[in-house]
Parts: C-alpha cells; sequence; structure tokens
C-alpha cells in the first residue's frame, strides 16, 4: 500500500463508492488520497441495485462529506508538464484517466485504476498502480471485517457498478470465494 499520494481515477471511485463503505476503506489509506477535479465530474451514479423494480435506477456518486472533511482531496493542475501529458494520454484514455496519470507522473503518486488503457499507459511509465480490489482487500484484512460484511461490500460492487476482477488478478480468488461463502 501506498504512504505518499493515492489519486483514484474514476473507475475506481465508483467501484470503491458502491460498497456503501467507500470513506471506512479510505480511513485505512496511509497518505492522503486524491483525486482529480475531472474524475470528480465523470464520476456521476451507481446503480441502486438489489430485487427491486428499482435496481437498475442511479444513485448519485456524493463525494462531499468525504472531501469536506478532508479525508479526499480534489486536486486541479496548472502545470505545463502536467497538462502536456494530460493531452497526450487523451489519445488513449478518457480525461479522468489522463489527468490522474498526468498528475501521477509528476506528482510520483500512486494510481488506483481498474481501466487496462490506463494501467498499460502507466506501467510504461513506472507509475505504482492498485486496484480496487487492492484497496477493498486491504481495508477487510486490516480491519478484521467480519466475512458477511466483506462479502456484502463485494456483492455491491458487483452489483451496483457492475465491476468484477480479471481472472488473472491477484485478489480474485479472494473476491470468488468471499462472495461464495453466503451460498453454501
Amino acid at each position: 500500500m501506498t504512504t505518499g499520494l493515492l489519486l483514484l481515477d474514476s473507475c475506481t471511485v465508483i467501484n470503491v463508492f458502491a460498497t456503501r463503505r467507500m470513506s471506512d476503506v479510505l480511513i485505512m489509506v496511509p497518505g492522503t488520497v486524491a483525486i482529480v477535479d475531472r474524475v470528480s465530474r465523470e464520476s456521476q451514479f451507481v446503480r441502486r441495485a438489489g430485487s427491486g423494480d428499482d435496481a437498475d435506477e442511479r444513485d448519485p456518486v456524493d463525494l462531499t462529506a468525504m472531501t469536506a472533511s478532508g479525508q479526499l482531496t480534489v486536486l486541479s493542475s496548472t502545470n505545463e508538464g502536467e497538462l502536456l501529458i494530460y493531452l497526450d494520454f487523451t489519445l488513449d484514455v478518457d480525461d479522468g484517466e489522463a489527468m490522474t496519470a498526468a498528475l501521477a507522473i509528476h506528482r510520483n503518486a500512486t494510481v488506483a485504476t481498474d481501466d487496462r488503457k490506463a494501467i498499460r499507459l502507466l506501467v510504461a511509465r513506472a507509475v505504482p498502480i492498485l486496484s480496487t480490489q487492492d484497496l477493498v482487500h486491504d481495508w477487510c484484512d486490516r480491519t478484521n471485517l467480519p466475512r458477511d460484511e466483506q462479502r456484502q461490500a463485494l456483492l455491491n460492487i458487483r452489483e451496483r457498478a457492475r465491476y468484477e476482477p480479471r481472472l488473472d488478478h491477484p485478489h480474485r480468488s479472494w473476491w470468488e470465494a468471499t462472495i461464495g461463502a453466503g451460498d453454501r
């Protein structure tokens, strides 16, 4: 886990917000957790989920309490070097991912992303990367979160953000075992 600046991109914000425990997850991250202003605008909603008729209705992603408390910082760029990298990266990824990558490169930050194209660009620039599953797994592990609460958080990610980790993700077996734990 990072101890400096951790930048969350849009997909990670949506996935972690979907847990309904984002504040709990972020409090376990050592260092500063931030998003770029573009990510704040791109991360608009998660699905309500559940079994009701309104399962596909959208719930807004509201980061106000976390930004007001200082738990989550919103950054913007005025640095020409960051803006040049941003423009270069927008050819391959969305604006939020591009600006997140640009700030990470110039500010020696770690990026939390699940976006394959963004990961490729960041790896080529030797930027440290974490995923949604790294953050959630670390939170569960460090807090000794009860298995049923872990399961609910992962189900919320799957249903509300429509995300599952890649088959080759290091925490995929934990994901499957935890979600499957309630079905036994």
